[in-house]
């Protein structure tokens, strides 16, 4: 891992944390996307730039396998709830 990639990842994480702390504040519900969208923003960016378009597409992939295993767990969590209703 280079430097510049360390340092983005860095980055990344304390928008997360930052979205977390935010979150325990008023703004709870709309502040829970927040990072997600930063996420989103920054991924894309890199994505589009020359020099960094393997770790922006990494990035956008990474959160794609993200929600579709999550979407996958969930959907299997409510149907097993549906069965003991």
């Amino acid at each position: 891992m280079n430097a510049d990639a360390l340092r983005w990842l860095i980055l990344l994480a304390r928008l997360g944390l930052f979205g977390y702390l935010l979150a325990k504040t008023f703004l709870a519900g709309p502040a829970v996307f927040i990072p997600i969208g930063v996420y989103l923003a920054l991924a894309v960016v890199l994505a589009v730039r020359p020099p960094t378009s393997g770790l922006g597409a990494g990035l956008l992939f990474g959160l794609g396998i993200f929600i579709l295993l999550g979407g996958g767990i969930c959907i299997m969590a409510l149907s097993q709830m549906s069965r003991q209703i």
